[in-house]
């Protein structure tokens, strides 16, 4: 609930990229709280599983653990999450990582040494032959045809002994 809490409080600072309309009924803090829950739960269908269990039970998930007042469809949430940018939640990394570390739970994440364990990946997280932005690196195939790409590295706590990660924000190459 802390966590819930500590982002709410972020997050309501963030601007809504929709322009205003008498007809906006999910607020962008409720949205994004949505696509954390996702990958929270792991539901293949999360959204979908939150209105079926609102349905049987007059109250879901998001609503008891997450505080939302509404649930959006997933093209709503695309809809108002698709303007916002990584670099406005990397401050939410750290603050969460430094909640984790204050109340122990990077402590199984340890070496004896003092240390962390950190994994780093490299991922390719945009590629098409149409789409592209000033941003996009390419590179041309044997054919000719430019493709047009964004990558990131990626730095994670883990622990050899444990199938739980913690990832850091992306950075982007």
């Amino acid at each position: 609930s802390s966590i819930i809490k500590q982002f709410r409080t972020s997050w309501k600072t963030l601007p809504d990229p929709r322009q205003p309309n008498n007809n906006t009924q999910h607020s962008v803090t409720d949205a994004l709280l949505l696509a954390f829950a996702v990958f929270f739960f792991q539901q293949p269908s999360f959204l979908a599983a939150q209105r079926e269990l609102a349905r049987r039970k007059g109250r879901d998930n998001t609503v008891t653990l997450f505080e939302t007042q509404t649930t959006p469809t997933e093209n709503q949430i695309r809809n108002i999450l698709d303007g916002f940018q990584p670099d406005d939640f990397h401050e939410d990394y750290y603050a969460l990582l430094g909640t984790l570390e204050k109340e122990g739970y990077l402590l199984p994440y340890k070496k004896l040494t003092g240390t962390y364990h950190i994994a780093l990946d490299g991922v390719t997280y945009h590629e098409s032959k149409e789409i592209c932005c000033p941003n996009c690196t390419q590179r041309k195939d044997k054919t000719g045809v430019v493709h047009y790409y964004h990558q990131a590295l990626i730095a994670m706590l883990t622990q050899p002994d444990s199938a739980h990660v913690l990832a850091f924000p992306p950075e982007c190459i």
